[in-house]
């Protein structure tokens, strides 16, 4: 039970807008004060006129927040006093106290329960700005994000944050760059003891979405290497229509929980209707693709005359389609098990179908799949949007060998190869 009351003539000064940035800090621990501006006095603020800043000295000097400096640089943050904390307990139904880890007793989300050492500041305001633009990205209630200090039903997996959406959830890790392949592993663990837990169990039914979010790195594409590599020798097997993971900085993060929550196709959406429009190829989910391959794969085909695929060149024109746009590791999977998948298409349907692979670009896909050793599967192809401008499609289509060669060919078989360049090199 709380003793601090909040003044009546501290709540006098309260604006509607004061009230959303008290709860906001409260929900994310501490906001700093660029981050006050652009969620919650935005329409208020116009660069000139200091209102976030005169906000927050009132809040200040009616006892409702303080400001902490941390690093050589004196960079702040605004953390919720005792009455800052009061104030959110008795303004919403905010619960202030949470389950212990693993079946622990409950205790108090009090104002010493937000605070973090300096050394984990830096990290919770990168968390803080990728959680808010999600959320006005969205369009998403507030009330479904919360922080790790709130999350006591995912304590196995020990996410940053959480979105907590109807059909799926969203964990967010936020990555500094400081964790070693060893400490990767270690969270790749609590994963799995997680996707073991009774708490998963009762959620089974949702998938689990892992936005991880790389920021201040010298190299992104290296930091890229670590993490797949980490995600390839812990937790890749569990990877399926039920788990998936994206890595990137917190921009490609923001665009993909945009994507995805929005339920739009992205890149694929102009790829596909090129395919379709121009080279007259048919999109469709069969039910036996999907209970054969135990996946639903979407099937791509040029349908000929007698209503099987068409045939050019010798080779009928099916393929199995995968999206790899946004670099998922689901993606990155399907291709390196691809040989499993063919197995499975050959002994139930009594025939193989080629998987085409969308890339960003061709570098890009070579990298993840030399990071898990899989440059070279058979009857696995690769396009990307920009060779599909100005090639013709067996042009367009390319792939690697184990030496990191890149080959396109010359007609519609895929049979005969013409060499482009090393990727190594």
């Amino acid at each position: 039970m709380s003793f601090y009351k909040v003044k009546p003539e501290a709540l006098a000064i309260l604006t509607p807008e004061d009230r959303l940035a008290l709860q906001g800090i409260y929900k994310h621990r501490c906001l700093n004060e660029e981050q006050l501006t652009a969620y919650y006095y935005t329409s208020l603020d116009n660069g000139q006129n200091n209102y976030t800043l005169l906000r927050i000295r009132a809040l200040i000097d009616a006892g409702f927040l303080e400001v902490y400096e941390y690093g050589e640089d004196q960079k702040c943050v605004f953390y919720l006093t005792h009455m800052g904390v009061q104030f959110v307990r008795d303004e919403s139904e905010t619960p202030l106290t949470r389950d212990g880890a693993r079946g622990g007793p409950k205790y108090e989300i009090n104002c010493s329960s937000l605070r973090m050492g300096d050394n984990l500041l830096d990290h919770q305001t990168q968390l803080n700005t990728l959680s808010l633009e999600i959320e006005r990205r969205c369009g998403l209630d507030p009330g479904c994000y919360k922080d790790s200090v709130f999350t006591s039903n995912f304590s196995f997996a020990q996410p940053d944050g959480v979105f907590e959406l109807p059909g799926f959830d969203i964990f967010l890790e936020m990555d500094m760059g400081h964790e070693r392949l060893a400490a990767l592993r270690g969270k790749w663990e609590h994963y799995r003891a997680y996707l073991n837990s009774r708490d998963y169990y009762l959620r089974r039914d949702k998938k689990l979405i892992v936005l991880f979010a790389t920021q201040q790195v010298t190299s992104l594409e290296r930091r890229r290497v670590t993490v797949v590599k980490s995600i390839n020798q812990m937790i890749f097997d569990l990877v399926s229509p039920s788990l998936d993971f994206y890595v990137g900085n917190n921009e490609e993060m923001m665009r993909i929980a945009e994507r995805i929550v929005s339920g739009k196709p992205g890149m694929f959406e102009r790829v596909g209707a090129y395919l379709q429009n121009k080279l007259e190829f048919t999109f469709s989910r069969p039910k036996l693709i999907t209970e054969v391959c135990r996946e639903p794969y979407l099937y791509m085909r040029i349908p000929g005359e007698d209503g099987k695929s068409a045939v050019r060149d010798g080779r009928a024109q099916e393929y199995l389609f995968e999206n790899y746009a946004d670099r998922q590791i689901l993606g990155l999977k399907r291709a390196a098990a691809y040989g499993q998948t063919q197995s499975l298409l050959k002994g139930k349907i009594g025939r193989t179908i080629p998987l085409l692979i969308l890339a960003p670009s061709e570098n890009a896909i070579f990298r993840d799949l030399a990071t898990i050793d899989a440059k070279a599967v058979p009857d696995v192809y690769y396009i990307t949007a920009e060779r599909l401008k100005d090639r013709p499609f067996y042009e367009a289509v390319f792939q690697f060998d184990k030496l990191g060669n890149r080959f396109h060919f010359t007609d519609w078989s895929l049979k005969n190869q013409v060499y482009e360049k090393n990727e190594t090199k």
